[in-house]
């Protein structure tokens, strides 16, 4: 999500321009108290779809990474709890926003390894690039999940990206993530890239083929990229291609404007759906490759621990056109199975809620 504004000024400056304004919508909806208690037992977890034999299960998160307020460390219980239930989870995606809010080392160990560092290789130690600051501590193993697997693949949020983009490389999310510069294609240095998480991962060989990520970086409006997604989307043969960014293109939240120069032309290039963040709510939208109301699938979902929730009702808040589904009363993550014929995702707030479950069929 975006920086914070001074809400105070924001409502000064509305009354002082007359009437209501659009830019109302910018408004924090709430901030919602977190105090990493809240513990979701496995009986109170509803199941959304009955586990299709053989299918690849994976967890979408988005707009995680801060610790300090509690949220996040609800949302890691509420994905433990998924994974105790309904999985085991083969893999986790991310769409940005890893860790608040410069994308520094020396918060990296607190807004991502301590809840999730099971979920992939063991880090080196990440080195400030500025030298203005420390360097994160030695890391030590976390949690049971899969030691020394691969099976966290982020994306770059602009709290990732935007303090120390010019370093390259030496980006601490890149230092973290290490393993994402060895997928395709290199010269993205793991800015961007695409796998079949199941390979990546070593996992069962019967779901491999399955699904193929492509993890873009929203941070910049490069055309190569475009280029690049476009040829790789053509050359997959998996049965569900998905994309994943952080910059909502089509969002009714607005307290950060849209992100038109994502608005790629998805559907024609063969991708399956696109999942994105940026915007603290979740929203299910369905668009044409105008940006029309359509068939194609778009979701937001920015409620992975920021405590920062944001507006989506009121009359200065209109529906975007062809959104179907809007929460953001709670945070939480979403469920998906996927088989080659149909992908089943399933919204769970951390009080074990479904706000959201649908069914598409390849």
């Amino acid at each position: 999500g975006g920086m914070m504004l001074l809400g105070f000024q924001l409502i000064v400056l509305l009354f002082a321009a007359g009437g209501v304004s659009a830019q109302e919508c910018t408004a924090y909806a709430n901030t919602t108290a977190c105090n990493a208690e809240r513990r979701i037992s496995l009986e109170e977890l509803p199941a959304c779809y009955a586990k299709p034999q053989g299918a690849q299960v994976f967890v979408v998160l988005g707009d995680y990474g801060y610790a300090p307020s509690g949220c996040e460390a609800e949302v890691a219980s509420l994905i433990n709890a998924l994974d105790a239930k309904f999985g085991p989870l083969d893999y986790i995606t991310t769409v940005g926003d890893n860790n608040y809010y410069t994308g520094a080392c020396d918060s990296i160990e607190q807004n991502i390894h301590q809840y999730y560092g099971a979920w992939y290789p063991e880090p080196d130690r990440c080195v400030d690039p500025s030298g203005k600051r420390s360097a994160s501590r030695p890391l030590s193993r976390r949690g049971a999940g899969p030691a020394n697997k691969i099976k966290f693949f982020p994306t770059l949020g602009n709290h990732d990206y935007d303090t120390f983009s010019k370093f390259g490389a030496k980006l601490p999310y890149l230092q973290h993530f290490r393993y994402l510069s060895k997928f395709p294609p290199t010269s993205s240095l793991g800015t961007y890239y695409t796998v079949d998480p199941i390979v990546a991962s070593d996992g069962d060989p019967s779901k491999a083929g399955m699904v193929q990520l492509f993890a873009v970086n929203s941070n910049t409006n490069d055309t190569s990229q475009q280029q690049w997604l476009q040829a790789a989307l053509k050359a997959s043969t998996a049965a569900w291609k998905i994309v994943y960014f952080h910059h909502s293109p089509y969002t009714t939240a607005h307290h950060d404007p849209p992100a038109t120069w994502m608005r790629w032309p998805f559907e024609e290039w063969g991708a399956s759906l696109v999942y994105s963040g940026h915007e603290h709510t979740y929203e299910r939208l369905l668009k044409d490759s105008t940006g029309a109301p359509g068939n194609f699938t778009f979701v937001v979902n920015g409620l992975g621990g920021n405590p920062l929730l944001y507006d989506i009702s009121g009359p200065d808040c209109p529906p975007e056109p062809g959104s179907v589904v809007r929460f953001n009363d709670d945070h939480g993550a979403m469920l998906v199975y996927v088989t080659n014929s149909t992908l089943q995702m399933c919204m769970y707030t951390t009080f074990g809620d479904v706000v959201d479950a649908v069914q598409l069929s390849s």
